[in-house]
């Protein structure tokens, strides 16, 4: 993928949001009080570096399929469009869907699977 980085909108930003400043290397995470020019700021989309980082396993080697526990990450990373799937499975091979969404980057997913209850 040519385009690693992107540069988020302002709405984009809260507490906990993973960013770093243009040129930089090191990855900045934005606390209760600080301000942030978003012209200066970019942020690493979505890729299977960030996913793992949060403790999925890939099922195969350069895999968009990843497991936790009971759950399954389906990420399609075609650009622009990063449509991530969380699965829960159930014993008996029943599974149900819990999210399909739009996600971006790592802040993004972290924040999703906090709402679904994915630990």
């Amino acid at each position: 993928m040519k385009d690693k980085y992107y540069t988020p909108e302002i709405e984009e930003f809260h507490v906990g949001f993973e960013y770093r400043l243009k040129g930089e290397e090191n990855i900045r995470i934005l606390s209760s009080n600080c301000t942030v020019d978003t012209e200066l700021s970019e942020v690493k989309y979505l890729d299977k570096e960030d996913i793992e980082s949060l403790g999925w396993a890939g099922q195969k080697a350069n895999s968009v399929y990843f497991k936790k526990g009971k759950y399954r990450l389906v990420h399609w990373m075609d650009k622009p469009v990063r449509l991530v799937t969380i699965i829960e499975e159930y014993t008996g091979g029943e599974e149900i869907i819990l999210r399909k969404a739009m996600v971006k980057n790592k802040s993004e997913l972290k924040k999703l699977l906090k709402q679904l209850g994915v630990k």
